[in-house]
């Protein structure tokens, strides 16, 4: 059942392209609301799916839970495009997908008659697609694409009402602030690779439990790696001091706050 892990994230992809369509002709739906219960029918479909079958079967190994696709192959290093599922990833494309799936519903009559109805849900299926290879990559690179397309989308729905200069100042400085955030996320990224020869999380783990503990006084590599994911997490979730672009956040509709 693993091998079909590669199926969930498509799934938005494809609400992102139907919505697009529609948006691109109306007269795709009369009823702007199918757009929304084909989304509905395929957002959680696949994540509870696959966390029943980590429930149901604890002993799988890794190998058979991971779908690998060889992408960036060197002499020195190799960079794949692989998702992993495991308890934790599980419990986070639960999240995504359930949280998700109330901010759909809560949508559908909250922008209904809403000149931009389509490429508004064309965006969110971008950021819900975002979101799952983010907590479904097994790499830090993958995590990375997942990390900079939430960023993107963020971007869109934060300036979804780009005609009022409001919306399009709150999302230029949003997009901004996030980019400071990925500068450190990218040097982590850098410096994982440069010390460890991969970006796998499996291979990072079980070579960063042999380093030796570092002290605030004594700072190695491995404090500046933490350091720099710290700073892209601090910038993407809004904490201080790279937290100014989330009040203006709200000049975009209701259900991009959720």
């Amino acid at each position: 059942m693993y091998k079909y892990i590669w199926l969930v994230p498509p799934f938005l992809i494809s609400v992102a392209a139907i919505s697009s369509y529609g948006f691109a002709s109306n007269s795709l739906w009369p009823n702007p609301y199918v757009s929304t219960q084909t989304a509905f029918t395929w957002i959680p479909g696949g994540a509870v799916r696959q966390t029943l079958g980590q429930i149901q079967a604890p002993t799988v190994t890794t190998g058979d839970r991971q779908l690998t696709v060889p992408s960036l192959r060197g002499s020195l290093l190799n960079i794949e495009w692989s998702y992993q599922l495991d308890p934790l990833s599980a419990i986070f494309m639960l999240i995504v997908t359930g949280v998700g799936l109330c901010i759909f519903v809560f949508a559908t009559g909250y922008m209904h008659g809403d000149t931009g109805y389509y490429r508004f849900f064309a965006y969110m299926g971008l950021f819900m697609f975002s979101m799952l290879v983010l907590v479904m990559g097994s790499n830090f690179v993958m995590m990375f694409v997942g990390w900079e397309g939430v960023g993107l989308c963020s971007y869109l729905l934060i300036g979804y009402y780009f005609n009022r200069q409001e919306a399009a100042n709150a999302s230029r400085k949003a997009f901004i602030t996030n980019r400071i955030g990925d500068f450190g996320f990218i040097l982590a990224i850098f410096g994982i690779i440069a010390t460890f020869g991969s970006a796998q999380y499996t291979n990072v783990i079980s070579q960063a439990a042999g380093y030796p503990v570092e002290t605030l006084g004594h700072w190695g590599l491995m404090s500046w790696i933490a350091l720099g994911l710290m700073i892209g997490a601090c910038g993407k979730s809004a904490q201080f001091p790279l937290h100014v672009w989330l009040p203006d956040a709200m000049a975009g509709p209701t259900p991009v706050s959720a």
